[in-house]
């Protein structure tokens, strides 16, 4: 009886594994890349207290990634603070497209941070795609690695709902 309840229990795991890799809504792991296609430009500069910020920044990128559903060619808008002790932190607008729908979304991110001499600068982002068209109900959570050469990596996750609400703060 238990070998029988062991092996259907298993098989149904397997039915449900081959059902959520058919749905289009299924959550997954995600990998990729991201290179540089041209429309840069340069923004705004102006001083702001301390720093001097760079807004309205444009840019194009192609992403492929190791799920289809985030490859496609992307548009973002980047502001980004520049503070004299060698670090610069960025808040983006993105909106990432292919044939079967769009992400768009938001990222904040920071590049020049060294923690010690042996390490090399961090140029490193966090960013939240909500899915559109045929992604609609998707969310895409992605840890970015910008490298410095107009090129990064991504790892991350696509789920279906949103991010989970902010609990709200304690004074304890």
């Amino acid at each position: 009886g238990t070998v029988i309840l062991a092996l259907l229990g298993g098989l149904g795991g397997t039915v449900l594994a081959q059902d959520e890799a058919a749905d289009p809504l299924a959550p997954a792991t995600v990998t990729g890349s991201v290179r540089y296609a041209g429309g840069y430009q340069d923004g705004e500069i102006s001083p702001v207290d301390e720093t001097v910020r760079q807004s309205g920044i444009i840019s194009n990128h192609v992403w492929e990634a190791s799920d289809p559903r985030l490859s496609g060619t992307e548009a973002y808008t980047k502001t980004m603070d520049y503070y004299p002790v060698g670090f610069y932190v960025d808040a983006t607008s993105r909106v990432l497209e292919n044939d079967t729908g769009r992400w768009v979304g938001t990222g904040v991110g920071m590049e020049g941070v060294s923690i010690s001499a042996d390490m090399p600068d961090l140029s490193t982002a966090t960013v939240i795609l909500y899915g559109e068209d045929a992604y609609e109900g998707l969310t895409a959570y992605l840890l970015m690695d910008e490298g410095t050469s107009g090129s990064a990596t991504f790892v991350g996750v696509i789920f279906p709902g949103e991010m989970p609400p902010f609990p709200e703060a304690t004074a304890d």
